[in-house]
């Protein structure tokens, strides 16, 4: 035996209706439930107030007198358009608004439904008011009226908008067991799921619907049909999926279930099958169910969900029809654009030439400007497709287009900067895959960051030397030019780094008309232009300079509250040319370990003097520009080796390091190295040349003790010398002689390292 109580709130002003609701308040109890042989009984009288004793609610009325045809027509005219209309109205706005809230991610299996329960849930006020209204409906009128079953459904319906499952059930489990149709002769016998007339064995748990004119015109169909549909759907959402395949079932083989709930039923069906993942049969119930849509950009869902599901069945041709169909149909652009993205991909296999068709088609899409907003979604959906081809040269492109068009979708920028990232560390594009890795935003739950830190902990190294041996190679160019080439160069130079930054040609950078000249003849930049008359902030030129100017002195900062807090340095640092950013502990690494800044500050002086300062034309300044190159590249060579295990991209290091500096062999290092990248790379004869050239030109290394044993570059192998060494030391400490194991120990430091 259960209870369900329905709460409301005071919604009207009338006198008499604040008397009722107060009652309704206080002392309305929804009648027992005994199994399936309860009937509704109402207690009312019993803890009313003393002033209200004498007062009757027209409900209490019933049975007192008979319902007279013209009484039936007062109440079910009131019921229906006072009441009933009204709270109907309130679920209908309720769904409608879900459906305005509802953000579709087309790159991702949409939910059944166009709408949440959390964004119906969200709208509590309303649906509590749905359920007050509802129940001044049932006790403001006669009990016979031809409305309190279509008022308990609005109840059960409200109550499972607002996620009370468990209220919801019971709701319409009351409506099917209270409010089954039974006869005079055997009023409380009849069981429901039994039939009265003996001669018809079928199962029945549905209610006749009455078809004749009348009944179609002036009311609404018996709702207990409707709630077992509905008890359905919320035995579903609750994970009860025998029971409700049990009343599937039922219904399914029931001869009086009515033809104008079919394709609801087939609805919820559909909705049965697709929680538990079964989309084949999924499919089958959410074609029966399209003639019940809500209107044309709910079918174009419907058909945008169906293509998905053929999708994860494997069936492209199928998908790219309906994919097809939500085209047509659809009015939301991100739909389109998803859904052209998809058929292109979906006919792949039968006809390559359908990606061009298919980027053609985003592309000519992202000319219009009903999608301008989209255009970094577009974008993306091309590259997407470029992959498909592959053609990465062109999904490059559309990514970089996807970004430069994207203002807030974050997780889609983050999405695009790390396949580019991806792309370009395929390419062995380790500058550009670094920077994109760099561009990355954290908080993206979707990002693997594990992996991305490791990655961007490597290249930022490789990116250092990079940046070292481009600037050196750079200045040795312009030291190789005739005087007046070189003059002519400068000039030009000192121009553009003028414009860049904002100052007229006449200007020198560190002379006093800078904004940030340590307090010398500092002008105010957010003052009036003298010249031209503008503010700050509508004088380009200014903004131009006084960004360059801040991001010189303070840095890369990142756009957070107590940023030196965050992180966790409380010192000015300057700009970070290896694009690692200001305090970003993967620079920092990279630096200590190289033991060279990636680059000297930023230039600061751009005068045409100021450039000439760092070109090498004196042979001691060439000597320490060659020393630089020389040990990037090398370092280089090790960091390609070591960091990202590219073998071939190590071999072109080490090797162009010897043609350009055939001295630099670092006591037999390089030989070494070379030996063990060729050896990688399967190339054996070069990799027996480099040995025998170590073997003869540094005999005595500990280089040559890992040639003449390479297993002890395998550091899983625990069977190495080096292991066993290790061992025989371990074990003399262990056993108190430590003379001979510090003396063993120093040994073994100079052919493995300490």
């Amino acid at each position: 035996m259960s209870r369900l109580a329905i709460n409301f709130k005071v919604f009207m002003n009338n006198r008499i209706i604040r008397l009722v609701i107060v009652l309704l308040f206080f002392f309305f109890l929804l009648p027992q439930v005994h199994a399936q042989l309860g009937k509704i009984t109402f207690d009312l009288q019993k803890d009313k107030p003393q002033k209200f004793k004498d007062q009757q609610l027209r409900s209490e009325k019933t049975g007192q007198k008979k319902l007279t045809v013209p009484g039936r027509f007062i109440q079910n005219t009131t019921s229906h358009y006072n009441y009933f209309f009204n709270a109907n109205a309130k679920i209908n706005k309720v769904i409608e608004q879900a459906r305005l809230a509802q953000k579709d991610d087309y790159s991702k299996l949409l939910t059944y439904y166009g709408y949440s329960l959390d964004n119906t849930a969200a709208q509590k006020t309303q649906l509590d008011s749905v359920i007050s209204k509802a129940t001044a409906g049932i006790l403001l009128h006669d009990l016979r009226s031809d409305w309190v079953d279509n008022f308990y459904l609005l109840i059960g319906e409200a109550y499972y908008l607002r996620k009370d499952f468990d209220s919801a059930s019971m709701t319409f489990q009351f409506i099917n067991y209270n409010l089954f149709p039974r006869s005079k002769k055997n009023d409380d016998q009849l069981v429901v799921g039994t039939n009265d007339d003996e001669s018809n064995h079928a199962l029945s748990i549905s209610s006749k619907e009455d078809n004749n004119l009348v009944h179609k015109v002036f009311t609404r169909p018996p709702s207990r049909n409707d709630a077992l549909v509905w008890q359905v759907r919320t035995l579903t959402d609750m994970g009860n999926y025998s029971e409700a395949a049990g009343l599937i079932n039922t219904l399914k083989n029931d001869p009086l279930f009515p033809g104008r709930l079919v394709p609801y039923f087939n609805d919820v069906q559909g909705y049965w099958f697709f929680k538990q993942g079964m989309y084949d049969s999924a499919i089958a119930y959410i074609q029966k169910a399209m003639p019940d849509v809500i209107d044309m950009p709910d079918k174009a869902r419907r058909e945008y969900l169906v293509a998905q599901l053929y999708e994860k069945n494997n069936s492209q041709d199928t998908a790219s029809t309906y994919y097809d169909k939500a085209i047509k149909n659809t009015t939301d652009p991100l739909m389109d654009i998803y859904a052209n993205l998809n058929k292109a991909k979906m006919l792949k296999s039968k006809d390559p030439a359908e990606i061009d068709k298919g980027i053609s088609r985003l592309l000519y899409m992202a000319r219009k400007d009903k999608f301008k907003p989209y255009r970094d979604i577009i974008f993306y959906s091309a590259a997407q497709l470029a992959i498909e081809k592959p053609d990465t040269t062109a999904a490059l492109a559309y990514y970089k287009t996807s970004t430069a068009n994207n203002q807030e979708n974050s997780a889609l920028k983050n999405q695009a900067f790390l396949q580019m990232a991806e792309i370009n560390y395929v390419r062995k594009n380790y500058k550009q895959a670094y920077n994109c890795y760099d561009s990355l935003q954290s908080g993206d739950t979707a990002l693997n960051y594990t992996d991305i830190l490791s990655k961007k902990k490597a290249l930022a190294q490789i990116v250092i030397n990079l940046d070292i041996i481009q600037r050196e190679d750079s200045l040795q160019a312009i030291a190789a030019l005739t005087p007046a080439e070189r003059d002519a160069f400068l000039k030009k130079l000192s121009k553009q780094l003028q414009k860049e930054r904002g100052l007229k040609e006449e200007e020198n950078y560190m002379g006093s008309s800078s904004s940030f000249n340590n307090g010398r003849n500092q002008q105010n930049i957010f003052s009036s232009n003298s010249s031209k008359g503008d503010w700050y902030f509508y004088n380009n030129g200014l903004k131009t300079q006084g960004f360059n100017d801040f991001k010189r002195i303070w840095g890369k900062r990142q756009n957070v509250d107590n940023w030196r807090l965050m992180t966790g340095n409380s010192q000015v640092a300057t700009a970070d040319p290896s694009g690692a950013g200001f305090g970003d502990p993967l620079a920092a690494d990279a630096n200590e370990k190289s033991g060279e800044l990636p680059v000297t500050k930023e230039q600061q002086d751009i005068s045409e003097s100021g450039l000439l300062a760092n070109v090498p034309l004196t042979q001691p300044a060439m000597d320490t520009s060659n020393s630089k190159v020389a040990r990037s590249m090398f370092q280089l060579g090790k960091d390609y080796q070591n960091l990202l295990e590219d073998y071939y991209a190590a071999i072109n290091s080490y090797e162009e390091s010897l043609k350009r500096f055939p001295d630099s062999l670092y006591g037999g290092d390089l030989y070494v190295n070379l030996f063990y990248c060729y050896q990688k790379t399967g190339n054996i004869a070069r990799a027996d040349y480099y040995k025998n050239l170590l073997l003869k030109n540094f005999p005595k290394t500990k280089y040559a003790e890992t040639v003449l044993h390479p297993e002890s570059f395998n550091p899983s192998n625990k069977d190495t010398a080096a292991s066993h060494r290790y061992d025989d030391i371990y074990n003399l400490f262990i056993e108190g002689n430590f003379d001979k194991a510090i003396k063993e120990k120093n040994a073994a430091d100079s052919l493995y390292g300490k």
